[in-house]
């Protein structure tokens, strides 16, 4: 008889499946399948550490399970492999599954999250590549400040033209830049509001 709770595990879209004690595979959904490229039958009675691709994958499928089995529950991110060899970025995550107070198994959840991870190393190539270019601008002081005005990075053009090192001037507040006069009136704090108000603040002077 199928219960409601199988129904549901059924039509889920992310793969779950079930281990036993040792972290061998005792029933799978569709959608785990569909994403590693085996058949249930294939996967049967096969370990964890099957879909994963280090050498090392046995010690670390163990570790996992022995954590999950510790604390109640391990989340974790990394490359798992699919039957034809090619890898999808997978977050893992392990619930133990009990009978009293006995552990009897595991349900893994399985979520293909490959769109997100490639979204991220492109920001992250993207950061770089205006990191360095604006590291290498030397004809311009250019500096991000945090949202309360203190500098957080100073590019080469800025140590040239403003006479600070780095490491003298990182963490400090923008308005060291400002004469007596300005600081009196409160101008770099006005400044600071403007931007964040309209998203740009611009205006020449001493």
């Amino acid at each position: 008889m199928i219960t409601n709770f199988q129904l549901l595990i059924e039509s889920i879209g992310d793969a779950i499946f079930f281990l036993d004690q040792d972290g061998y595979i005792q029933s799978v959904n569709p959608a785990t399948t569909t994403l590693t490229g085996y058949s249930e039958q294939e996967l049967l009675n096969q370990p964890l550490y099957k879909l994963y691709t280090t050498a090392e994958s046995s010690i670390k499928a163990s570790y996992e399970i022995a954590t999950a089995h510790k604390q109640g529950k391990f989340i974790a991110e990394g490359w798992k492999l699919r039957k034809d060899g090619s890898q999808f970025w997978a977050e893992l995550t392990l619930y133990p599954v009990k009978r009293g107070t006995e552990t009897i198994g595991f349900t893994c959840l399985l979520r293909n999250v490959s769109e997100r991870k490639k979204t991220e190393l492109d920001l992250r190539q993207s950061e770089e590549r205006y990191r360095l270019m604006v590291e290498s601008v030397k004809d311009y002081a250019i500096f991000m400040l945090n949202p309360t005005g203190h500098i957080m990075s100073w590019n080469e053009g800025a140590k040239r033209l403003k006479g600070y090192h780095p490491s003298e001037i990182i963490g400090k507040h923008f308005s060291i830049f400002y004469t007596a006069e300005d600081l009196e009136t409160e101008k770099p704090k006005r400044e600071l509001e403007i931007a964040i108000a309209s998203g740009k603040y611009e205006e020449e002077g001493w």
